[in-house]
């Protein structure tokens, strides 16, 4: 009987570790373990990717709309070469910051419908008709206008011609048969995008939604942590198979089509890319490594990529990389340029797995976004 006690302690033992090699001992490969998920500060990440990443791309974009709505005032009342370049200055800033905000367009930003009023490919018949029709040009009136119709790409159409260049744009402005209301166009839409621009920035400095986001603070669908990796999954295929496929030819049969290229008429293509991955960077690094993003906990969860390195470090890299080769017109001229494009899109590719299939896994988020492409 003497042996009892010590032959239960060892069935016990057994049983115990058991358990806690099925539920304690899972690899990182599987998804986040529970007890270094839990033991992150998540909510002071998600204040710092909320104070120092998102409020700060929405100020930039609101003040910058604010200043490209001033600018177009002043072209539409004297219409002269500089007014048009001030103009064209102001439009530039806008995009580019349009393009560090444009990562964070759930929440507040959905809510707006930021993404299709700011954001939307503009469709230069739908603009023309616009143009052509007589109804006054007033907010109702942008506000019954297709997406495709107003927006930065809508002003961009307005405010450049590729082939012409400004004194094109100033005879459209100055004496064109339309001259009086492309002016007042201009200034409707530059002054609906600020509107909408500055309602966002309030959005997320104000109100409920900036307690939510941080207090969301989990892994689960509707988590912030969530709402990020999928917002950065769905960004970095769009500039893969959009921004940088459609000029390619991808969709069409290897054929070069620098004119769908994003920034194709201002000739900012590669520009635009480039903030969009700083912006990413800014996500997931964070400022300085003291004030980290999503790659701090990916530090404390132990992530290794593919490659053996910290799977932070990996992220980081790529995203330095690609941004390198992201430059200037770059994609606008892939039909005289094609290689440094194609390494351009191979970086992103690279960017593309560390996030969509890697992270994902190891932050044990679901992946709500699919493009079906197969990656």
């Amino acid at each position: 009987m003497s042996r009892l006690p010590a032959i239960l302690f060892r069935s016990l033992l057994v049983l115990f570790c058991a358990g806690w090699l099925l539920t304690g001992c899972k690899d990182d490969k599987d998804g986040p373990a529970n007890d270094l998920f839990g033991t992150y500060d998540r909510k002071a990440m998600l204040t710092r990717i909320r104070d120092r990443a998102v409020v700060p791309a929405f100020s930039s974009f609101s003040d910058q709309a604010n200043a490209l709505r001033t600018s177009v005032a002043a072209l539409s009342a004297t219409a002269t070469a500089t007014d048009l370049e001030n103009a064209q200055i102001a439009w530039l800033g806008t995009a580019l910051t349009w393009k560090s905000a444009e990562l964070y367009v759930f929440g507040p930003a959905e809510t707006l419908n930021l993404s299709s009023s700011v954001g939307s490919e503009a469709n230069p018949t739908v603009i023309d008709n616009a143009l052509a029709a007589t109804t006054p040009i007033d907010q109702a009136f942008i506000d019954t206008r297709a997406t495709t119709a107003k927006g930065i790409w809508a002003l961009e159409y307005l405010l450049y011609d590729r082939t012409g260049g400004n004194a094109a744009v100033l005879t459209r402005l100055t004496t064109g048969p339309d001259a009086a209301r492309r002016r007042a166009y201009l200034v409707a839409l530059a002054t609906d995008l600020s509107t909408r621009a500055t309602a966002a920035h309030t959005a997320w400095t104000s109100g409920s939604y900036p307690t939510q986001f941080v207090e969301a603070d989990g892994n689960d669908v509707t988590s912030s942590l969530s709402l990020l990796t999928n917002a950065s999954v769905q960004e970095i295929e769009t500039i893969k198979n959009d921004r940088l496929g459609r000029p390619l030819g991808d969709e069409n049969g290897g054929t070069a089509q620098p004119e769908t290229a994003e920034g194709y008429p201002s000739g900012t293509s590669g520009a635009l890319i480039s903030a969009s991955l700083i912006s990413m960077q800014a996500l997931w690094s964070g400022p300085t490594p003291a004030t980290p993003g999503i790659n701090g906990l990916l530090d404390h969860l132990g992530a290794q990529s593919g490659g053996g390195q910290p799977l932070s470090a990996a992220i980081k890299t790529q995203l330095t990389t690609a941004t390198s080769h992201a430059q200037s017109d770059i994609v606008s001229l892939v039909d005289q340029a094609r290689q440094p494009v194609i390494d351009l899109q191979n970086d992103v590719k690279q960017v593309t797995v560390l996030l969509k299939t890697e992270a994902v896994s190891k932050l044990g988020v679901l992946l709500t976004f699919n493009d079906n492409d197969g990656d």
